[in-house]
């Protein structure tokens, strides 16, 4: 299967050419749209002029801007905190990372093409048309609209950070408690939908 109009598209920031062109050619014979980046500051750039992404496979050990300050940027600003972001990293990486990361897992090196497919399938699927959420550390859901400045000192206090479908539990959906007229974090009508699927 090759790339077609409207296949997602996915960002790849790796330095190391060869790993890169390894992951885009799987990426581009499976139906995605690989984007590519050779380090942070290129992939930032991208994701700021070349349009959007359905998700991102970002390496740690960058030349110049690495991954974790990329992630970092990346969680800073509204339009691109809720992308989808695969993490790869050469050693296995404990629950602190992942929680400073926010991302629910990392795959590590060296990449097993399947595997990274696999991931980004869901993570397409399970993100397609969902609006960017953020959650605080009380348990607080809102959208971009009604969610403190990112960087602000509620953000910081309050402990916000994007919500994307690897942050909680995949069969519960969230919505904006200030959109929301029920004023529930869970969309408890998408959330019955699924466990009768399930």
């Amino acid at each position: 299967m090759t790339a077609r109009l409207g296949s997602p598209r996915v960002l790849v920031v790796e330095d190391d050419q060869s790993a890169r062109s390894r992951l885009v050619t799987a990426l581009g014979t499976s139906g995605f749209q690989p984007v590519e980046a050779a380090d942070g500051e290129e992939g930032l750039r991208k994701l700021r002029t070349e349009g959007p992404v359905s998700a991102i496979v970002l390496d740690l050990i960058l030349p110049g801007l690495d991954g974790w300050t990329f992630r970092e940027r990346q969680l800073r600003d509204p339009l691109l905190a809720s992308i989808p972001t695969v993490v790869v990293s050469v050693r296995p990486l404990g629950a602190r990372d992942l929680y400073a990361l926010h991302v629910s897992e990392a795959l590590q090196k060296p990449l097993d093409e399947l595997q990274v497919l696999g991931v980004l399938e869901r993570a397409c699927r399970d993100d397609a048309g969902a609006p960017a959420l953020f959650w605080s550390k009380r348990g607080v859901v809102a959208c971009v609209m009604h969610a403190p400045a990112i960087s602000s000192p509620e953000w910081e206090r309050e402990g916000w950070a994007p919500l994307t479908s690897g942050s909680a539990y995949h069969r519960v959906a969230y919505v904006c408690q200030q959109c929301s007229p029920e004023r529930s974090p869970i969309d408890r009508s998408r959330r019955k939908a699924t466990r009768t699927a399930a």
